[in-house]
């Protein structure tokens, strides 16, 4: 594949995955998601990588690493606009049949809280830049895995089709090799309990009455990163 192509295939991840919308071009019109998404976990480092530009930005101005990581959390749903934090809050709810916002917010909140103290800790389990970097890695190659796997007819949501298994597969490396590079020690427990959240969000998602697996399988991302980032803490 010429390499202006993968330059194509970033930028589709990257306006499907972030409020950035870039300008599109021909030759992206034609490029179907399922051969694109393989650079979910490209764009995922990218993400990441802002969130630790952000903590070690406010690292260097001498706030506290609790601070720190909420600011580092803030830049990174900023980014995404707290899609995958949200989809987590509504799958929540589908598995104890409740549709509630207050409980949807209960999540949501918890979910944040325990990302923020996640990171916090992160910074004293070795450099936060290439574990922050590393586990989002991780965890957007998971939802390529989780979108694969889901039930026909709810694939992406904004396309019709599947990922293939190829993509997949190199989306699995991809991020399996920057969070390696990245992060070195404790990136294999990372990916264990990354797979795990996965496995856990297919499964929700299949469940006769569950949501709708093109709603419920964004939920992939907050988790796995959560339990990446915590299989991390406790390896070091």
């Amino acid at each position: 594949m010429p390499f202006a192509q993968y330059l194509v295939d970033i930028a589709i991840c990257l306006r499907r995955l972030t409020w950035l919308k870039l300008p599109g071009d021909a030759a992206e019109e034609g490029r179907p998601f399922a051969e694109s998404c393989w650079a979910y976990p490209v764009v995922g480092a990218g993400i990441g990588g802002a969130a630790a530009v952000a903590f070690l930005a406010a690292d260097e101005l001498g706030l506290a690493p609790s601070v720190a990581a909420v600011v580092a959390l803030a830049a990174s749903l900023a980014v995404t606009g707290a899609a995958p934090e949200r989809a987590l809050a509504r799958v929540a709810g589908s598995l104890v049949a409740s549709s509630a916002a207050e409980w949807n917010a209960i999540v949501l909140a918890l979910a944040v809280v325990l990302k923020a103290a996640a990171i916090a800790q992160a910074a004293h389990a070795g450099p936060v830049g290439g574990i922050l970097i590393g586990t989002a890695a991780i965890a957007y190659a998971c939802q390529i895995a989780a979108l694969h796997a889901a039930p026909d007819g709810e694939g992406d949501v904004d396309s019709d089709a599947k990922p293939a298994l190829g993509p997949v597969g190199i989306a699995l490396g991809v991020g399996a090799a920057i969070s390696l590079i990245v992060m070195a020690e404790g990136w294999l427990a990372a990916v264990i309990l990354a797979g795990v959240a996965t496995g856990g969000i297919v499964y929700a998602a299949r469940r006769p009455g569950a949501a709708a697996a093109a709603a419920a399988l964004p939920a992939v991302l907050a988790l796995a990163e959560i339990l990446a980032l915590l299989a991390v803490v406790a390896s070091r």
